[in-house]
């Protein structure tokens, strides 16, 4: 009596250039904010230019689905609450 054996292991995908670069901008990205105490915000952004950059040709429909109303909104209205900050309006009507 034969016994057969199926392989039934699926092949494990292999991990793209983009993911490594990915991998390396969340290192770099956590060393420079914990270590170095720099602003979280403005390095995640550089870290994002940077891997589009890689990766422009692949990614270039992404730009046209962003909706750039919403982004203007919320810039508008951090810029307008820092304003407010800075002058002491918060402040002001916080106070008994």
């Amino acid at each position: 009596m034969a016994t057969s054996t199926v392989d039934t292991a699926t092949p494990r995908p292999r991990v793209t250039p983009e993911q490594v670069l990915t991998l390396i901008g969340l290192v770099t990205l956590a060393v420079l904010a914990l270590a170095f105490d720099l602003d979280i915000g403005f390095v995640s952004i550089t870290i994002a230019t940077v891997l589009a950059l890689f990766s422009a040709a692949r990614h270039k429909g992404a730009v046209s689905q962003i909706s750039w109303s919403t982004v203007l909104l919320i810039g508008g209205v951090l810029t307008f609450v820092f304003v407010l900050q800075e002058a002491g309006t918060i402040d002001y009507v916080g106070r008994p």
